[in-house]
């Protein structure tokens, strides 16, 4: 069953136009603009409807409280679609290097593709759609980060269609334990991987091209499994709906919009900065 605001005709698919009758709808997956999102989840949550939730959860902190209190308070799943912590290739990654996660000694991600177009003051902008990725992966990993250091920070506007460009590196730090975020959506760039290296071992997960998801303990293992992130995370959610189970990452998620709401702010200066040396 698919919510349309248009009028479009299926042989395949039940095409509904208003919520008011929902009966024997037993979870939703919510992939409407992000401005929507708080509206439908907190809609579908207050009737115990199990909800998938495309990342960024909400506009703001206090909505995504919200929403985890109204999820714990029914005992109703909430899963918010991060997607490469629900990438098989990832979870088989971290699993076989999970017990030296205490010995990291480098954590490097690189992210950004110039596929999606990003207009200035009109569409979110790059670095607010890709940061709950990387920040996603970081908590994972190191679950929780002391602090961070925007290293560098670039941007362009094209002056003929006014798309915006982003250019940044980011310094994370927990401890002794330093992560580095690489990402650009200027042109040719279409990257999204993470290195992993302790003591003892390391790891490469690549999104874009499989034949670079390796673990190496003595020696090196490649794998390639077939399923795609999407395909397990909604294998995962029909799960939880036929268990009748519980199950939620909405407080890794409030960790996630806390750091990248953060992140952009410091950016959105750096931005306004930039600008007035341009003029």
């Amino acid at each position: 069953i698919i919510l349309k605001k248009k009028f479009i005709n299926s042989k395949k698919i039940n095409f509904i136009y208003n919520l008011r009758n929902i009966d024997g709808v037993t979870g939703v997956i919510i992939a409407s603009p992000a401005n929507t999102h708080f509206r439908y989840a907190k809609f579908f949550l207050q009737k115990k409807i199990l909800v998938l939730l495309e990342k960024p959860i909400c506009s703001n902190i206090n909505q995504a409280n919200i929403l985890k209190k109204l999820s714990f308070k029914n005992n109703t799943s909430l899963i918010i679609n991060y997607s490469d912590l629900f990438d098989p290739n990832f979870i088989k990654n971290l699993k076989l290097i999970s017990h030296e996660l205490k010995t990291i000694k480098e954590l490097k991600m690189n992210y950004g593709n110039n596929k999606n177009k990003y207009f200035f003051k009109k569409t979110i902008t790059p670095s607010a759609d890709w940061l709950p990725h990387p920040i996603s992966i970081i908590i994972s990993i190191l679950k929780k980060i002391d602090n961070y250091q925007i290293i560098d920070y670039q941007f362009k506007v094209n002056s003929h269609d006014n798309q915006l460009f982003e250019m940044f590196k980011i310094k994370f730090i927990k401890k002794k334990i330093t992560a580095i975020l690489n990402f650009s959506n200027f042109n040719k760039t279409n990257m999204r991987n993470i290195y992993l290296e302790t003591q003892k071992m390391k790891f490469s997960f690549d999104a874009y091209n499989n034949k670079n998801n390796f673990f190496f303990k003595k020696k090196k293992y490649n794998f390639n499994l077939k399923m795609s992130s999407f395909e397990n995370i909604t294998n995962t959610f029909l799960d939880i709906i036929k268990s009748k189970s519980f199950s939620t990452n909405i407080k890794l998620g409030i960790k996630e919009m806390t750091i990248t709401f953060s992140i952009l702010k410091k950016i959105i200066h750096l931005r306004k900065k930039l600008k007035n040396e341009i003029i």
